[in-house]
């Protein structure tokens, strides 16, 4: 309750504080996250280590300018209002009046499942809207490359998705929040839209996306590259040297 409340946050961020005063080296996944720890230690100690993406696994389609002209739109995560798909879902109605063959395909359960249905029913786009259930890791490239784009205007950090989808040549639309702005750049390789995120604004972009051949292409291209600056590789690599340095 209330009561117990207020003691117990007291004494999580007491426990947290005496935990980074003890460490030798606190790895971070972006920029954002090593600005918050700034506030509780030394900024010397603190390493951005943005976790990586299998490229082998996640790789582009052999033909690039046959899935530019997909009119497949592709939402990735656990079903939860932190996720944003109700936004997604809410801006179909808008991409469908200049695009009425597009479909959204949803892969993930959660406990939002049912009520997202319902408001696909309720917006008259449930036809549209394909909710795909839960989907093995090493089937998801099959999903990522037969779609034109990948979104996912969510509410909180998020970047293993969007770097799976980038691996595989997929530009990403997100929210302007956390690590995705960090390499995910306007027109290059995805785009970033407002935080609250807004269904219409959501829908103009995709609809700016599919529209235009050359754009999709070009971002393919770009988020290819972008992904492989990511690679478990490269990451395994630094983490290696910043654990030898400490032992």
């Amino acid at each position: 309750d209330d009561m117990m409340a207020k003691p117990l946050l007291t004494l999580c961020k007491l426990l947290f504080e005496k935990t980074l005063e003890k460490v030798d080296r606190l790895l971070v996944v972006s920029n954002y996250a090593k600005k918050c720890y700034e506030k509780y230690i030394d900024a010397k100690k603190i390493t951005v280590l943005t976790p990586g993406v299998d490229t082998e696994l996640f790789s582009p389609p052999n033909n690039l300018i046959e899935r530019s002209r997909s009119r497949e739109i592709l939402a990735v995560g656990f079903l939860t209002r932190r996720k944003g798909f109700d936004f997604l879902i809410s801006a179909m109605p808008y991409i469908l009046r200049s695009l009425p063959e597009v479909k959204l395909r949803i892969i993930g359960i959660g406990p939002e499942k049912l009520r997202l249905q319902r408001l696909a029913r309720r917006l008259g786009v449930a036809e549209n809207v394909i909710f795909q259930g839960f989907v093995p890791r090493y089937n998801l490239p099959h999903f990522y490359k037969k779609s034109a784009i990948l979104c996912l205007p969510a509410l909180s950090e998020t970047w293993v998705v969007l770097l799976e989808a980038m691996a595989c040549g997929v530009p990403v639309i997100t929210t302007s929040i956390g690590s995705a702005t960090e390499f995910v750049k306007n027109g290059k390789n995805g785009f970033l839209v407002r935080y609250p995120p807004n269904p219409e604004e959501i829908a103009e972009v995709i609809l700016n996306c599919l529209l235009n051949e050359d754009l999709l292409l070009k971002m393919s291209i770009h988020a290819r590259k972008t992904a492989e600056k990511y690679d478990w590789r490269l990451f395994a690599e630094k983490l290696w040297h910043i654990y030898n340095y400490f032992t």
